[in-house]
């Protein structure tokens, strides 16, 4: 008998990473910038998104916030 089990959700039992792109195109378009191609933001697709705003895309600390609320 198993106390615990573990499994990887994302990516694994459901492909999330149309629904991750999505709204990433949805954010940067609302934040007003031009939206990035699909194949340069699958970068996103791992890495916590506030990593990947501020170092894929160098989205300064005092604006990183908005980009992930509309996110």
């Amino acid at each position: 008998m198993f106390k615990y089990i573990l499994f990887d959700f994302d990516g694994t039992v459901v492909n999330t990473g149309e629904g991750i792109l999505r709204s990433l195109q949805y954010s940067f378009r609302e934040m007003g910038d031009e939206v990035p191609t699909t194949d340069d933001l699958k970068k996103f697709i791992g890495p916590p998104v506030y990593y990947s705003f501020t170092h894929f895309y160098s989205i300064g600390e005092d604006k990183v916030n908005d980009y992930i609320k509309k996110y």
